[in-house]
């Protein structure tokens, strides 16, 4: 792993942020959804999402740029939000975020996390079994954001 720094959402950070977020979106979540749910979403989805919860969000900065982010939108167990620009993949920064949103589950109180992916998105699954994270449930989930069914699979790990 090259070196990986994680660390609070900054507001300065929304713009890269954004940037990063989606890219990654547009990568692992784009071939999946319906093409009307693609046009949904756009980097002002994700400015709008970190200016709204930046409490709950952490980036990744590699190499002096903004390569990523996690949240726990909630500020509960549940890991929202993994995403990596796809430049900086293979890094360990998808790693590294979830080990660090771990490390705040924890300082919360909570002995679980969870975290829910499309089952379709087979790098994440892979990542997140590679983890630690188990099998809870499969099955087609309405996801209101992106106003639509997806085959969903979701995931937990004692921590």
């Amino acid at each position: 792993m090259t070196d990986v720094l994680i660390r609070p959402a900054r507001s300065e950070d929304v713009d890269a942020a954004a940037q990063a977020g989606y890219s990654a979106w547009l990568k692992g979540m784009g071939p999946i959804v319906p093409e009307e749910t693609r046009l949904l979403i756009g980097e002002e989805s994700f400015a709008s999402f970190i200016s709204r919860v930046p409490e709950q969000i952490l980036i990744a900065e590699r190499a002096g740029q903004i390569a990523g982010m996690g949240a726990t939108e909630d500020g509960d167990n549940y890991i929202s939000d993994i995403w990596v620009a796809p430049k900086h993949e293979g890094h360990g920064i998808g790693r590294a975020l979830v080990r660090a949103l771990e490390a705040r589950i924890v300082a919360r109180g909570y002995k679980v996390a969870a975290i829910s992916v499309l089952s379709e998105n087979a790098r994440a699954l892979s990542l997140y079994r590679h983890l630690g994270y188990t099998l809870v449930s499969e099955g087609i989930e309405y996801r209101e954001h992106l106003r639509c069914e997806l085959a969903t699979t979701k995931l937990e790990k004692t921590l």
